[in-house]
């Protein structure tokens, strides 16, 4: 086996996966016909036979519905639920806004990293008594 050839599958499958569990047939049969043409033309790293081979056996896996790493959508997001619940609590909204995908997302994977951001604006009480002067 390849050096590269785990990078190349995973890349695959997570290009056919297409980020939900499910997908579409035409999609599927769509990324097949395009990772079939980088099998074809060089453009993969791989050789062309086991290239052919691991995009026939993603479509197929797609077609029933086993791409998405026994990871279900609905699984995926109760699982960055979960994650919020040992956030402190002043927090805790938040963290649970952000993972339901509220707020703003910048930079990307290529760049080093995603960075998340949700404002909450507050207004700041008065206060009730007025301080003492001093003379």
């Amino acid at each position: 086996m390849r050096p590269h050839l785990g990078l190349v599958l995973g890349g695959l499958i997570a290009l056919l996966a297409g980020g939900h569990a499910g997908a579409a047939p035409l999609d599927a049969q769509q990324r097949y016909r395009q990772e079939r043409a980088a099998c074809l033309d060089g453009s993969s790293p791989q050789a062309r036979e086991p290239c052919l081979r691991e995009a026939i056996a993603a479509l197929a896996e797609a077609r029933r519905g086993r791409l998405d790493g026994g990871e279900a959508p609905a699984t995926l997001a109760a699982n960055a639920l979960k994650r919020c619940a040992v956030v402190p609590a002043d927090d805790r909204d938040a963290c649970e806004r952000l993972a339901r995908g509220e707020g703003q997302v910048s930079g990307s994977v290529g760049q080093g990293g995603l960075l998340k951001q949700i404002v909450t604006r507050s207004i700041a009480e008065t206060p009730t008594t007025t301080p003492a002067r001093t003379p």
